[in-house]
């Protein structure tokens, strides 16, 4: 039986199969996870020395939402593993890296709908926290907003360094792994959605499940647009959006 369009197109890229993927990327995590226990090992070494009085368990607790520290966490760790998965690319013969992981101009059309497409979906969630008389900007959002120091880092951080780190390696690196192993298209899709979950486990149940559905919605761009920019951007967007709810919230409870 030939080879489907699908397979065809991406025959010069090689991606790694579903295991040594899965394990790629497991790996990458384990990176990021590393530096950012390294980082904010020597944070709390820091603040035990301006605050001696201060339980190490509350300083470690505080660190973690701290913003100051976990914009340095995300600055120095996203590059870092960026680099790593150009890296593991590289090691297949005939990979291209703006093939492997889609990196190609998007449809402005198409661009322009799944943008909206995100929009409405934050305003229905936002919504629909409302009416369950849940608040709409997530504590741990709040909460890394109000102790950021440098906003325009901390924004630099969360809106453009984390999307694109997190998109290149959940809709690009491990998505495409998936996407041609017997797992399919859809297990691309839920797969990377359910992993993604990994870098967010600081947020409540209700938000986790926002996230999960959000990730759905970037596999699904992912596969009707062949483009990595259409879900970072989204991502993006929707990173603007939570910081920008985070700076209302807490001028208005400043205000009041």
């Amino acid at each position: 039986m030939p080879d489907s369009p699908l397979r065809n197109s991406t025959a010069q890229t090689k991606p790694w199969g579903l295991w040594a993927t899965l394990g790629l990327s497991g790996i990458t995590l384990a990176v990021f996870f590393t530096i950012q226990r390294l980082i904010l090992s020597i944070a709390a070494v820091i603040e035990r020395a301006a605050q001696p009085n201060v339980e190490p368990d509350t300083i470690a607790e505080n660190l973690a939402t701290n913003g100051f520290w976990l914009t340095i966490v995300t600055l120095v760790a996203a590059p870092i593993c960026i680099a790593l998965i150009i890296g593991f690319i590289k090691l297949r013969p005939a990979s291209s890296i703006k093939d492997y992981l889609n990196l190609k101009p998007p449809n402005i059309r198409q661009l322009f709908e799944w943008c909206l497409i995100t929009i409405l979906f934050v305003a229905t969630v936002d919504l629909l926290k409302s009416l369950a008389d849940q608040p709409i900007v997530p504590v741990f959002v709040s909460n890394i907003y109000a102790t950021a120091l440098s906003l325009p880092l901390f924004c630099f951080a969360f809106i453009v360094v984390a999307p694109v780190f997190e998109e290149i390696l959940f809709r690009g690196f491990l998505f495409q792994g998936i996407r041609y192993s017997f797992l399919g298209e859809m297990g691309a899709v839920v797969i990377s959605s359910a992993l993604w979950i990994l870098l967010n486990l600081q947020y409540s149940w209700l938000d986790i499940l926002r996230i999960f559905v959000l990730g759905l919605l970037l596999g699904f761009s992912q596969l009707k647009t062949q483009s990595l920019y259409v879900s970072i951007a989204m991502q993006i967007l929707n990173s603007l959006v939570a910081i920008i709810e985070a700076a209302f919230s807490a001028f208005f409870q400043i205000s009041g």
